[in-house]
């Protein structure tokens, strides 16, 4: 198993190459631990933060952002839930690219050639980093009424009317990486301050695509 074949006396990651079926294993069983319901489904809080110590478990080369591109991939019904042996799969496949140092490289060389002819990702929608953030911020301060805090489906209708003209992706990546406050509606200050590093990363995915 992944879990036991990545752990040595040192507590040490070996750095042998994790397959799709590995990641896909571990992941269902790190899910289906804090499935207390044992119903198959679990929140976006509960997916993220469980995909997040899977990450520090076994020391893996990712950011905190991808692992947000990661879980905006999943479907999420209307209450929010997500049937992760279905998602894990997809998950599983994305993580292990994230990790293929050959792909990782190749990717990191074809975004510097794009820069080299031209390609300025410091834009992103037509805007630079300060222009989203203002831009977000006046959204933001008209939906939330004074408001920190909002619930979800508001900060989704906010994103998805922002005349940054947003796609799904963008939109869902950037609820998955919002903070979520006592009560489980989201402070959407720091997601404002967050959103440009979001959308540059997505800009360049879909540049590579």
């Amino acid at each position: 198993m992944f879990r036991d074949a990545h752990r040595d006396p040192q507590g040490q990651i070996l750095t042998e190459k994790h397959t799709p079926t590995e990641l896909e294993k571990t992941l269902v069983e790190y899910w289906a631990a804090v499935d207390y319901t044992q119903q198959g489904y679990l929140s976006m809080d509960v997916m993220v933060a469980e995909l997040k110590n899977f990450k520090e478990h076994y020391g893996l080369g990712v950011t905190k952002l991808q692992l947000h591109s990661v879980l905006a991939e999943a479907d999420f019904d209307a209450e929010g839930m997500c049937d992760y042996k279905k998602y894990a799969p997809r998950a599983a496949d994305l993580l292990s690219r994230l990790l293929d140092d050959d792909m990782v490289m190749e990717k990191h060389v074809a975004l510097k050639a794009m820069e080299a002819a031209g390609t300025d990702f410091s834009i992103v929608h037509g805007m630079d980093q300060s222009g989203i953030e203002s831009l977000l911020m006046q959204e933001f301060e008209a939906g939330a009424g004074g408001s920190p805090t909002l619930q979800m489906k508001t900060v989704a209708q906010v994103l998805t009317q922002s005349q940054l003209g947003l796609s799904k992706p963008e939109v869902d990546t950037m609820l998955v990486a919002a903070q979520r406050g006592a009560d489980g509606d989201i402070v959407w200050a720091p997601l404002v301050q967050y959103a440009y590093y979001i959308l540059q990363q997505l800009a360049q995915d879909a540049a590579y695509a």
